[in-house]
């Protein structure tokens, strides 16, 4: 399965609104608080669109006007939408607020189909196939090896820097149990995670990762 590559949403908004036309400062902020804490800087995009930070996070915030433009299976309560993700969303459907969307549109449904796939597949009405969304493959994957023991953290052995001790979980279960593996087989793990395979890799003769 080859996944398709894409840019990370934050290089998308990023560019995308850095090559946007020099956006309106807003000062004193009009917009006082956000969900990640007291607005600290404002720019307004366009009208009904502007653009927060605050301390630790940030966010794009619409107006009832335009968080209505945006699909209810996209929409996010009061019009706030964090900068990681969610811009992306505001971006996708409102290219009217950046001029430099079209060339970067590929990009923009990427990051749709990558991280919403549940909300993108419902909204187009397709089905998204193996290899074009991340979140999608990782739940599949997931599910496909609940039954499996699968490394939740690991560490090298002190004694010996070929091996790695491991803690793995069954998800189905929640049974956990520690393991042994070769450090060269850790090393090329899977995108998702490390299955264990009993019949090769031996139990640990002791739990925890000093002892």
């Amino acid at each position: 399965m080859k996944c398709v590559p894409s840019l990370s949403p934050v290089t998308i908004r990023n560019k995308i609104m850095s090559d946007t036309p020099q956006p309106r400062y807003v000062y004193p902020v009009t917009i006082k608080q956000s969900p990640w804490g007291k607005v600290q800087v404002q720019y307004n995009y366009a009208d009904g669109v502007d653009c927060v930070s605050t301390a630790g996070h940030g966010g794009l915030k619409l107006d009832r006007k335009h968080n209505a433009m945006i699909p209810k299976i996209f929409r996010r309560q009061g019009g706030w939408y964090e900068e990681d993700l969610d811009c992306c969303i505001v971006i996708y459907f409102l290219p009217q607020c950046w001029p430099t969307w079209a060339s970067k549109k590929e990009d923009v449904e990427k990051t749709l189909k990558n991280w919403f796939p549940k909300e993108w597949e419902a909204h187009t009405g397709t089905v998204l196939q193996p290899g074009e969304s991340r979140e999608k493959d990782e739940e599949n994957w997931k599910e496909q090896h609940k039954n499996d023991f699968v490394v939740r953290s690991a560490m090298y052995d002190q004694k010996d820097r070929t091996k790695v001790n491991v803690c793995a979980v069954k998800t189905a279960t929640g049974e956990e149990r520690w393991f042994v593996v070769p450090d060269a087989e850790y090393g090329n793990r899977e995108r998702f995670g490390f299955v264990i395979d009993e019949a090769r890799h031996p139990r640990k003769e002791t739990e925890g990762f000093y002892n």
